[in-house]
């Protein structure tokens, strides 16, 4: 959940928003809001350009003509905006044909902490001491995305972040200087995300053998 002494948007383990003021402003979001926000957010996110109108309307409106479905964009657009400006500086930006979101460094996001701390494992994860590798893991710990939302057009992203996230871990795991402890924690954390990941459990069980080698006692003469 959502801390309330910030101004936050949650969107990974559940969907929340809090306002300026600390107030929970999640049921102001209508399940059209919800999912539009979300779906511009992750594209922002993962690919940087933002969605198109004609994605959006393709989504949402498909079962509308042209006209009317551009309609319920906009007036959508314009409820979305309006609800943001309770939490703080965040931008609803639509250039060159695309949608994105702007968040300014006030207001935090779950998706955009843990989408960073991927991208720096995956940049040079040797550079990652044991305790920056501890906050991803618990950042990690949440689960898996928006297990709430069941449409098939988030299935994609779903995957997409499951698989990010698993193979910046598996990074991890080829670093030498880190701890026994840490690489089993490693390995749980990949067993959340994929229960059936044959790799981590495999590497689980030699490092918990390892484990048990140093930690026996030994055997008398």
């Amino acid at each position: 959940l959502c801390d309330r002494r910030q101004r936050q948007m949650c969107i990974r383990d559940s969907f929340q928003v809090i306002g300026i003021n600390g107030d929970d402003i999640t049921g102001a979001f209508t399940p059209t809001l919800k999912n539009l926000l979300v779906l511009i957010l992750l594209n922002t996110m993962t690919k940087k350009k933002g969605i198109s109108s004609e994605m959006l309307i393709e989504r949402f409106w498909y079962d509308k003509n042209e006209s009317s479905a551009r309609n319920n964009l906009s007036v959508n657009i314009k409820r979305l905006r309006s609800l943001l400006e309770q939490v703080g500086p965040i931008q609803v930006v639509h250039s060159n044909g695309y949608w994105t979101i702007e968040l300014s460094d006030s207001i935090t996001c779950d998706y955009k902490n843990v989408s960073q701390s991927l991208e720096s494992i995956q940049e040079n994860p040797n550079f990652l001491s044991e305790n920056q590798i501890n906050q991803i893991l618990n950042q990690l710990a949440l689960g898996t995305l928006l297990p709430s939302i069941q449409n098939e057009w988030i299935d994609e992203y779903k995957s997409n972040y499951t698989n990010q996230a698993i193979e910046s871990l598996r990074l991890l795991l080829d670093i030498v200087s880190i701890s026994n402890e840490l690489k089993c924690k490693i390995c749980n954390t990949i067993l959340m995300l994929d229960s059936l990941d044959e790799d981590a459990l495999i590497e689980k069980c030699k490092t918990l053998y390892i484990c048990l080698l140093y930690t026996s006692p030994s055997p008398r003469d």
